[in-house]
């Protein structure tokens, strides 16, 4: 078998590291893309789509070695935001090596334990849509006729907007995913926390959040990489967060029921670790 796997640089909360990803990826078709290939690439090229890339065309990621999806973990959220090991006077040097004896050891161990009782299951699966701004953000198109409904963003203080990355008059590709950890990582979590292991608990409700945005980023990776001139992921929100009317509707929209995503009577999106994302256009 053809060893895909390459070497890449990722930006961790201790420095530059190298780690190995597997381009192995597991989907439910197989779609031949026109490249293109450039010997040189001018400052003319550069955000110009590289491939025409199918519209409304669903492709489910699946990755279960934990050690690929590690690397797109956000380190410094995972241990400020969800374990609450917060920054106090020290430098930003000091408590990174605080962190990295304290919380890594946790980390790791987590990640041995999941990949031991096979508590995750990561998956995801995404789209292409047309899209255009819009006066409150932008509105996403299956036809350029045929309007899915309209994303509102936010105006930073200084008037600009991830917004700007679309256009208002010309229609530009991009992917929305949907990516969850599976209902076995609600069930097992929720065994922790009525067994009273509050603290047990929350460094596994944070790990495994964390590690379903690390899916979104992974799958994001693999579509810069392998099939449309995209950009980073923006996140609409995990259950229980973000606009149930958009979630609904992208989770209709992508049948996302195939990776068992679904949404309640109670207007809420399940199982519990599961998020949605658009990608933005170069």
């Amino acid at each position: 078998m053809e060893n895909t796997s390459e070497k890449i640089l990722v930006d961790t909360l201790f420095g530059t590291e190298e780690k190995i990803i597997d381009n192995n990826i597991t989907s439910d078709y197989i779609e031949d893309f026109p490249k293109y290939l450039f010997d040189e690439v001018d400052e003319n090229q550069i955000g110009l789509p590289l491939i025409s890339v199918p519209i409304a065309k669903t492709k489910i990621i699946t990755q279960n070695n934990l050690n690929i999806l590690v690397p797109f973990l956000n380190e410094l959220n995972l241990y400020e935001n969800r374990w609450n090991f917060k920054k106090t006077t020290e430098t930003r040097e000091v408590w990174s090596t605080k962190a990295n004896q304290e919380l890594a050891p946790i980390l790791n161990s987590l990640k041995e334990i999941c990949l031991k009782e096979h508590i995750l299951t990561p998956r995801s699966i995404y789209a292409y849509y047309q899209a255009k701004r819009s006066e409150k953000g932008i509105k996403l198109y299956k036809k350029e006729t045929e309007e899915i409904l309209e994303i509102a963003l936010p105006i930073l203080s200084d008037g600009t907007s991830i917004a700007d990355k679309f256009s208002s008059k010309e229609f530009k590709p991009t992917a929305v995913i949907a990516s969850c950890m599976g209902k076995n990582a609600t069930d097992i979590a929720k065994q922790w926390l009525l067994s009273g292991h509050n603290d047990k608990f929350q460094y596994l409700d944070g790990f495994i959040r964390e590690m379903t945005f690390a899916m979104i980023e992974y799958t994001t990776y693999l579509i810069n990489k392998q099939e449309c001139c995209l950009g980073q992921a923006v996140s609409l929100g995990m259950a229980k967060t973000g606009n149930p009317k958009i979630q609904s509707t992208l989770i209709e929209l992508l049948d996302a029921n195939r990776i068992d995503i679904s949404f309640s009577r109670h207007y809420l999106m399940g199982p519990e670790y599961s998020a949605l994302a658009f990608v933005l256009p170069k």
